[in-house]
């Protein structure tokens, strides 16, 4: 509602470089070297809740209904890729190349069919364990940034059960994790 606060979901939105699922030191690339990328939120989960998943279905369809028909989803992201992205967004839309050209326009309307398209097939993943879709210095930076852990010693055993695909893999050392 209007005047509410903002949900932690919307304020941690982010288009997240997914890690290699073999090697969470290194990114997953396409062949021409771009990251492969993840939205990813965090959701806070009430203490009387009865449903967990419900509850999260809702916070994905309060963040999908700013990505429908008609909306200006795909003209916001044109304009962010154009501020700080500009060298994908000149890539994207040909400025940089001999090929074909897009206007700003056919750009944003390209990306409009894209995300909506992308919102209307999402799918849900549960206690999908992070290093198999963060690198270990994205995980290092959700761990301090949004629960407030500074080592691997604080992090509570079923939180921890959570965060390595293989629970018998050693936790890297912390204080070499880059973020």
């Amino acid at each position: 509602k209007r005047g509410d606060p903002v949900p932690l979901f919307m304020e941690t939105l982010k288009d997240m470089p997914m890690c290699i699922t073999s090697d969470p030191h290194n990114y997953n690339r396409t062949k021409s070297g771009w990251t492969k990328n993840v939205i990813f939120w965090v959701v806070e989960i009430p203490d009387n809740l009865a449903t967990f998943e419900a509850y999260v279905k809702n916070a994905a369809s309060c963040i999908a209904s700013n990505y429908k028909d008609g909306g200006l989803c795909g003209s916001n992201f044109a304009a962010y890729l154009q501020r700080h992205k500009p060298k994908l967004y000149l890539r994207e839309t040909g400025m940089s190349t001999a090929g074909k050209k897009l206007t700003n326009a056919q750009f944003a309307q390209s990306l409009q069919t894209k995300l909506v398209r992308g919102f209307q097939e999402r799918t849900y993943q549960w206690q999908v364990p992070l290093d198999s879709v963060l690198t270990y210095g994205h995980i290092k930076e959700f761990i301090t940034g949004i629960c407030g852990y500074t080592h691997w010693g604080q992090v509570p055993p079923h939180v921890k059960g959570n965060i390595l695909t293989v629970a018998s893999v050693a936790y890297p050392v912390w204080e070499d994790i880059e973020i």
